[in-house]
């Protein structure tokens, strides 16, 4: 699995901290496998981390998105800065191309600048032979 080397390491923090709980918390603590969990090993409610994320837009003024939406940014957003389709496909684990595209959005004018760049660029190296 790839991953951002601060989000291990964040991650990595909560494992720890997880251990730190359950020593705390003793026999009362309530174990599972999820590295996200309340001190006392708890389950997050379903739809806690949406509400936690859409807190945190609201308070510093960002539009408003779902959670999941992340995962079509990060596809996009590798797509603009170079990676290939198939590289975009293997870092989000579609097991299909069309799965990915569906998931990539992109800025029409700016791809549409950035495709015309493109062909003038094929245009002239063309007209030099």
């Amino acid at each position: 699995m790839f991953i951002v080397p601060e989000t291990k390491e964040y991650f990595l923090s909560l494992k720890r901290k997880r251990a730190k709980d359950r020593l705390v918390s003793g026999t009362s603590y309530k174990p599972n496998e999820h590295v996200c969990a309340w001190a006392d090993g708890s389950d997050f409610q379903t739809g806690y981390i949406s509400k936690c994320f859409k807190k945190i837009l609201e308070k510093n003024n960002l539009p408003i998105i779902k959670f999941h939406e992340l995962r079509h940014t990060a596809g996009s957003q590798l797509l603009r800065n170079g990676a290939t389709m198939k590289q975009v496909q293997e870092y989000l684990r579609h097991g299909n191309m069309q799965s990915t595209m569906i998931y990539l959005h992109g800025d029409a004018d700016g791809d549409k600048k950035e495709l015309s760049l493109v062909m003038g660029n094929i245009f002239a190296s063309s007209a030099k032979i």
